[in-house]
């Protein structure tokens, strides 16, 4: 910018006049025009700025929009596959059973079969008609079964020399996620659910999870974990198995039942074979003979129509009094020495397991004795005996038994035996018998 010019003779004051620093009057200057240009420059890039920032809002809205309902609400959990949180040793919460007299009239589902008989494989002590849902109509599948991944049953089939399956099922080594789920809500109650062990493809183990709606339930008895069997080891597999993952409460009547669960990628060791699920309605008095057991403690329950029974000459069935699945069985006057043996299918952790016994509330009158066995030896300790008709229509405790030796391993396969001498007289109860963890 130039210097003013130079004024030797000021005129008189006159309004915008200035004062020097030496008191002398100066006149005020007109503003530049390169400082008027400045200015407008900064004004324009002020408005510039500011309508592109609107610009952007309104390009961006519909998508905030978006962001904003979703960061409001929760993402729908179907029907991607939640992954299964880390495994605790005990259930973190039981619902409150309410039994109920007689179960919700509810909309039937597709898949009920209405014939015990034409299950395949057969499944002992079913009182209900049960549902089973299959791997092609009921499953959600990542990756889906059309995967290279997977193998197909007929492809199974053809390897070992065109063998025949009476259900379809897929195979696969590679990492996945699957999930069973129901055609229509369930009635509350209580339900038995259990997973198809195949006889071929299936080995190593898998955690399950059971929802109704977007809730984890937790099992009433067992636990959602499965270690499936082989046709190799000891306690070989020689037929397709349902294998039950444990007993849950419904407590509503309009939320979806589902049960998932996912691997890694496995071996030939630990091969994953999804075939498919079953659900069985228990009838409303299994509420009442769980209402007294405890709430905070892993379960497990053998039914006598799974128990072996040797030496007994004639076992009837009954079904006129309390007891597990609304039947047991009675021996009566036996002639020689019987020996009723409940095993549990799963190994259990090394622990102190109290076992309890349900004596019905008729056809229990004689007296009978209980040892207890791990991996078939008995546990150090007497044989408890026990006259039944001092216990009609409860649980009796067969006292704390100790299995956590290491001798055992990692885990322990425990088994209860009764033994009734011949010549007893009298009616004698076998119905269900529990293990309770207490560790």
């Amino acid at each position: 910018m130039q210097d003013a010019p130079h004024q030797k003779h000021p005129p008189d004051i006159q309004d915008g006049d200035i004062q020097n620093a030496n008191g002398i009057q100066e006149k005020s200057l007109p503003d530049h025009p390169h400082t008027t240009s400045l200015a407008w420059i900064k004004w324009l890039i002020i408005i510039l700025a500011l309508a592109t920032i609107a610009f952007l809002i309104w390009w961006f809205f519909p998508l905030m929009q978006q962001w904003l309902r979703s960061a409001q609400q929760p993402t729908p959990s179907f029907p991607t596959i939640t992954p299964l949180p880390t495994r605790t040793p005990r259930p973190t919460s039981t619902p409150t059973i309410e039994p109920t007299p007689t179960m919700t009239s509810m909309p039937p589902s597709a898949y009920v079969v209405a014939d015990i008989a034409l299950l395949d494989p057969p499944l002992p002590g079913l009182f209900n008609p049960p549902i089973v849902l299959n791997e092609d109509k009921n499953v959600i599948a990542s990756p889906d079964f059309t995967h290279p991944q997977w193998y197909s049953s007929a492809r199974i089939a053809e390897q070992l020399g065109n063998i025949e399956f009476p259900e379809a099922y897929y195979a696969t080594f590679g990492a996945g996620q699957v999930a069973w789920v129901m055609d229509v809500p369930l009635a509350s109650g209580l339900y038995e659910i259990y997973v198809l062990d195949t006889l071929y493809s299936s080995a190593g183990s898998l955690d399950f999870k059971v929802r109704l709606g977007s809730r984890d339930l937790q099992p009433l008895l067992g636990q959602p974990r499965l270690n499936y069997r082989s046709s190799q080891g000891e306690n070989a597999q020689y037929s397709d198995l349902w294998r039950s993952i444990g007993v849950y409460y419904l407590d509503n009547n309009f939320d979806i039942l589902s049960i998932y669960t996912e691997w890694t990628v496995r071996d030939e060791f630990s091969i994953v074979a999804i075939d498919r699920v079953l659900i069985e309605p228990l009838p409303a008095s299994a509420a009442s003979m769980l209402a007294s057991l405890p709430a905070d403690r892993l379960k497990y329950l053998v039914d006598d129509l799974n128990a072996s029974i040797d030496g007994a000459e004639l076992i009837l069935p009954v079904q006129d009094a309390l007891a597990w699945g609304d039947q047991f069985q009675i021996a009566t006057n036996p002639n020689k020495d019987i020996k009723v043996t409940w095993k549990l299918e799963e190994a259990l952790p090394l622990g102190k397991y109290e076992v309890i016994a349900w004596i019905p509330s008729a056809h229990n009158k004689a007296g009978v004795t209980y040892r207890v066995l791990a991996n078939d030896q008995f546990l150090e300790g007497e044989p408890i005996l026990i006259n039944q008709v001092n216990y009609p229509g409860q649980w009796v405790s067969l006292k704390v038994w100790d299995a956590s030796s290491p001798v055992y391993g990692n885990s322990v396969n425990l088994s209860a035996q009764m033994d009734i001498k011949g010549g007893t007289l009298g009616d004698i109860a076998i119905d269900a018998i529990g293990f309770i963890q207490q560790d």
